[in-house]
Parts: C-alpha cells; structure tokens; sequence
C-alpha cells in the first residue's frame, strides 16, 4: 500500500459517511464483474464438481488397474471445494442483487439536493420535467434519447382497460444490448398537478398509478409517482401523514426476480421563495 492510499484510508476514517458513498460507489462500479464471477463460480463449480465425482465413480467401479486410491481422494477434494464454491455463488447472488437495487438510492441520496431552485418553464409541468431531468439519471438518459416519451396530458389505460390522466407520463424500458450506455434502470413516471393538495387527491393518485402498474408490472423499471401542488401555502398535515403511510403496491421484477414492492406517493410543491419543497422522497 502507498503512502498516499494510507493517508486516504485515515482520513475517510474520520467521515464515515464518505466512506459509505465512496465504497457503494466502487462496488457500483464493480457490480457486473462480480456478478459474473458469482455465475462463473456457480456454474464452474457445480460442473466440476459432478465431473468429479463421475470420474471418482468410474475410477472405482470400471478401472481397477493402478493405484487409483490417491486419484479418488483427490477428486474428492476437488469435488468438495468446487460444490461449496458454487454453493457459496448461489448463496451470495441474492445478497448481491439486494445490494444492487439499494446501491443506486445510496448513489441518488448523495446526489439529492434538498432545496432545488425552481427551473424556468412556461408552466409547473414543464418546470417539473426540467427539474427531473437534471436531478435523476434515469429519466435525464431518457429524455436526452428520446424526449417524446415524456408526454403531457396523456391518457393511460390499467389493467381493466379504465384509463387514467396524468399530466405527465412516460414509459420507457431500460436499454438492452452489449453497445448501451450503463444506466442502471428504464423508469415509469407519473405526475398530476393540483392547486392544493387534498387526501383525497393522493388517494385517487395511489388508485390511479397502482392500476396502471398492475398492467405494466414494471421489469427492471423503477416507478416515480409524483403529486405536485403548484398553489401557494404547505402541504397539510394530514395529507402527508396519509401519503407516507399509505403507499403504493405492486410487483417488480428486477434481474429475473419479482417483487412485492411499494413506493410512495411523492409529494412536491412549488414553495415562495423558488425552491421545490418535498414532504417525501423515494430513491427506489
């Protein structure tokens, strides 16, 4: 270890929250080749692992010539360490994918400015998009690729055929291919805007977007529902308390695996002194 990597290491001791962004950050950047070295591990393993035994088999019961007691016991020891690495493997891809899915939140969380000042735009809406383009990644990419999957004022149908109006909407599957840019995730967005919020308002907004997510079961999709109150004066109280304790349900899949998720109604207003105000805020 250098002098310098020394120094660097004593003095992320004395912030240990720079040291749990930094290290997220490193493992984000590592995460696809230790996931392929777990699948390796696992497969590898577990091939070598019954070829081993096979052949351990064959050595006792077809080929009786030669000393073939030291050939079993070597086989059996590599059978042994190659079973446990790939049980080992399958052990520790849950946590990895667990870790994968927390690990961009961390990433957004340090990157999340509590009191944005409000972009400039014609209306609420449109300073809104220009806000979650700067402020999230994933609809930044999006957005920059194709701006038309934001769309305003659109009609979207549920999974009863019922269609449900946002003021903004967009849909967009994470890119696939061994060519496309690292993003960790596609994104359903939804927004409706009110003058003032009401709890009724964000229970029609939770109906309304559950619906729709039953119909889209997002895969490799985070979901963002957003209400945003564009009239002066706080959210109320009892508003929020609703909002933070009833969210969303739905199911996720995310690499393969599906979840029982949920989210919450995000509330965002338009506060007087030209900064977004948040009541709740989702990094999922």
């Amino acid at each position: 270890m250098t002098d310098e990597e020394e120094k660097d290491l004593s003095e992320f001791l004395s912030d240990p929250m720079s040291v749990l962004f930094d290290l997220n950050d490193e493992m984000l950047d590592g995460i696809d080749r230790i996931t392929y070295a777990l699948e390796y591990s696992f497969w590898a393993g577990g091939l070598i692992a019954l070829g081993s035994i096979i052949y351990a088999l064959w050595l006792v019961f077809v080929d009786h010539s030669g000393n073939w007691g030291w050939y079993v016991l070597v086989l059996a020891l590599i059978a042994w360490a190659s079973a446990y690495a790939c049980y080992s493997a399958r052990s520790e891809r849950s946590f990895l994918e667990d870790y994968k899915i927390l690990a961009w939140g961390i990433q957004r969380s340090n990157e999340w400015e509590p009191h944005p000042k409000i972009p400039t735009g014609p209306d609420a809406i449109s300073r809104l998009v220009s806000y979650l383009k700067e402020s999230d990644d994933r609809i930044g990419y999006i957005a920059d690729k194709n701006p038309k999957k934001l769309e305003r004022d659109k009609t979207v149908k549920g999974k009863s055929k019922t269609a449900y109006k946002f003021d903004l909407y967009m849909e967009a599957d994470k890119p696939v291919g061994l060519l496309s840019d690292p993003v960790p995730q596609g994104m359903i967005l939804m927004v409706r805007a009110v003058k003032s919020a009401t709890i009724e308002d964000v229970k029609q907004l939770k109906k309304d977007a559950e619906a729709v997510l039953k119909r889209v079961c997002p895969d490799d999709q985070a979901a963002r529902v957003v209400l945003l109150q564009t009239g002066g004066g706080n959210f109320p109280q009892t508003v929020v308390e609703f909002a933070n304790k009833n969210w969303m349900r739905y199911d996720r899949t995310i690499d393969g695996t599906t979840w029982n998720w949920s989210s919450p109604v995000e509330l965002i207003r338009e506060a007087e002194d030209n900064t977004y105000n948040f009541e709740n805020v989702y990094f999922g």
